[in-house]
């Protein structure tokens, strides 16, 4: 699924993603369920999300879902692109 992320309170958004949603039940917290695998597809700014870790992050899913998320892990892949896991903070909100 592709997804759109932006900085908390900037209207131009930082990247384009595809993304895979994952939902922990079993022994998580309702508000702390929520994993989504992210690829990078597009960069529109030169913004290294990984060295700004304590930056507010908002993803906007093509399906309507948006969360405020914050950067779990990211890697650089064998291919050269970038991948990682945000953790989603909050409602996960259709």
């Amino acid at each position: 699924m592709k997804g759109t992320l932006y900085i908390t309170g900037q209207k131009k958004p930082v990247a384009d993603l595809t993304c895979n949603v994952f939902e922990f039940t079993d022994n998580h917290q309702a508000e702390d369920r929520f994993r989504i695998n992210y690829e990078y597809v597009k960069r529109h700014q030169k913004v290294r999300i990984e060295l700004i870790r304590e930056t507010p992050l908002r993803l906007e899913l093509e399906d309507g879902r948006k969360a405020d998320v914050a950067v779990q892990w990211e890697s650089t892949a064998p291919n050269g692109g970038q991948l990682g896991v945000f953790r989603v903070k909050g409602d996960f909100t259709r």
